[in-house]
């Protein structure tokens, strides 16, 4: 047969080893992505565990506060109405003469210092509910779904 009839004679095929370099060159990139991202999974496990116990520390340190803070409420509730009690209503009805103004006052002492104390309880109740180790985990978990996504907008060589 004559090669000039032949249609396929004027196309140039790659050689059969070329194409398998190619294809190894493929899955050595996907290799490497596939390490990279157990690389950086592994690296995200050790952050966390290590922010996890950085936190759970500091949960502990903060528990005998936090027991504190409960435990005195009710005594400071009490050693407030008693000591100021008896001073505030008398002061306030000799200033006013209505013993309601008495008693109004004496309320907004209460509410004050119970304010003051629940502001207490809540600040040290939040560092026992782990907000950086949460809103680490968060960040990563965004991170790795963004990563497809990032995968897919590369042009393919």
């Amino acid at each position: 047969m004559d090669p000039s009839a032949d249609p396929a004679a004027g196309r140039h095929e790659a050689p059969p080893g070329a194409r398998d370099d190619a294809n190894a060159a493929g899955v050595s990139d996907d290799f490497s992505r596939a390490v990279a991202l157990g690389e950086k999974s592994i690296a995200l496990l050790k952050s966390s565990a290590e922010l996890f116990r950085l936190e759970a520390l500091l949960a502990i340190q903060s528990t005998p506060r936090l027991v504190a803070a409960w435990l005195l409420t009710l005594p400071a509730m009490l050693l407030c109405w008693l000591s100021f009690s008896a001073m505030v209503a008398w002061a306030c009805y000799e200033w006013a003469g209505v013993p309601l103004v008495g008693f109004v006052a004496l309320f907004a002492l209460q509410l004050v210092f119970l304010l003051a104390l629940k502001w207490m309880l809540r600040r040290h109740s939040h560092n026992m509910s782990f907000p950086a180790t949460r809103a680490s985990i968060d960040a990563a978990v965004q991170e790795f779904k963004r990563e497809p996504e990032k995968e897919n907008q590369r042009p393919a060589a």
